[in-house]
């Protein structure tokens, strides 16, 4: 998370875990758990809102004064942001593209808009939902970057501006949709309101904004006192239990929005136990994983909720295996696979850019 003389703030890729497996938790079935229980885990989407405000911090925190000092071009930036997802990405979809080919079930549209970061725009699940599901969010964040380059330049108060009307945007569409079209589908097995309200990039913009905005924040030195962690974690447990309450087209866009941006902001003091925590070597090691886990779980619970039989509390055994397996996987994958793959497309971009910045001769 560091770059040259950039502050680590480890606590927050610890952090990443946390949110990696509130998403795993959501997409195992829980048939044998209270009902109560069973809605606060079907919550776990809220990771993915957390995964988009700390992208907006992290690449404020990490690129934002080498993009304004002219230290990094815009397709420098962009190639070595491609360098970061794309292995995993390919590597995910890959098995997917085979089996697709295999049972011919497989359009090329479909492949070549998911292989190219692109599903998130099409308002269809067979699209954003496409071969590896979890990599709709990829789409976003490749926007996202698109993005953050020329925000870099944009005076933080307009930054704000923009964010405040894009939030009223977003949640005058959600009134509009909650008494007109929130559960209408038209294409795909999804509703509209969640493509609009969970997918769509534009929208989805709003979150990685605020992590824009909670950089400027920090920079300027606003801290919140040390009792606002416990009080952070229980509103996002709380706003888990009551969520499903909640009509759709507000619970996936503004409801969990300003949980999660306190949540994240009260981990920047590393003091607290938690936060010490949460920046151990065996937490960070977690974190640097999180991206793989997030990419596997979902053939993880698959393989394991079929080799696993008719068990009394089967639930359980699945979500244990799964677990264990998506983070064996995601460890051989990060050490052997990502993290050498990342590190040598950097490598290549920045020989490539540096030759292209030297004067010629």
């Amino acid at each position: 998370m560091s770059n040259g003389d950039v502050t680590r703030l480890d606590q927050l890729t610890g952090l990443r875990f946390i949110a990696a497996l509130l998403v795993f938790l959501s997409h195992v079935p829980w048939p044998s758990a209270p009902d109560w229980l069973q809605t606060m885990l079907a919550q776990g989407f809220v990771g993915v809102s957390f995964f988009f405000v700390l992208s907006g911090f992290v690449l404020s925190h990490s690129y934002a004064t080498r993009i304004t000092c002219g230290d990094m071009t815009y397709g420098r930036f962009m190639a070595l942001r491609l360098a970061r997802l794309s292995p995993l990405h390919l590597a995910t979809a890959l098995p997917y593209v085979l089996v697709g080919i295999w049972r011919n079930n497989l359009t090329a549209p479909v492949a070549l808009l998911n292989l190219s970061f692109l599903q998130s725009w099409v308002p269809d699940s067979t699209y954003y939902l496409s071969l590896n599901a979890p990599s709709w969010s990829l789409s976003n964040e490749m926007f996202f970057y698109l993005c953050f380059f020329p925000l870099c330049f944009v005076a933080a108060p307009r930054r704000w501006l923009l964010t405040a009307l894009l939030a009223m945007t977003v949640a005058a569409c959600a009134a509009y949709a909650v008494t007109h079209y929130n559960s209408v589908i038209l294409v795909g097995e999804r509703t509209v309101g969640h493509w609009v309200f969970y997918i769509f990039p534009g929208f989805r913009l709003l979150e990685f904004l605020a992590g824009m905005a909670l950089y400027d924040l920090w920079q300027r030195g606003l801290r919140l006192p040390r009792s606002a962690l416990p009080l952070a974690w229980a509103l996002l447990f709380a706003a888990m239990f009551v969520a499903d309450s909640i009509p759709e087209a507000v619970r996936m866009s503004l409801f969990f929005l300003p949980v999660v941006t306190l949540l994240l902001y009260v981990h920047l003091d590393r003091a607290p136990a938690l936060c010490r925590i949460l920046s151990g070597r065996a937490m960070v090691l977690l974190g640097e994983t999180s991206f793989a886990l997030y990419m596997i779980h979902q053939p993880a619970i698959r393989i394991c909720n079929r080799l696993i039989g008719d068990l009394p509390h089967r639930d359980l055994f699945v979500a244990a295996a799964a677990f264990a397996l998506a983070i064996v996987a995601s460890l051989v994958l990060f050490i052997y696979f990502e993290r050498p793959a990342e590190r040598g497309l950097k490598a290549w971009v920045n020989r490539r850019t540096s030759r292209q910045r030297r004067p010629a001769e």
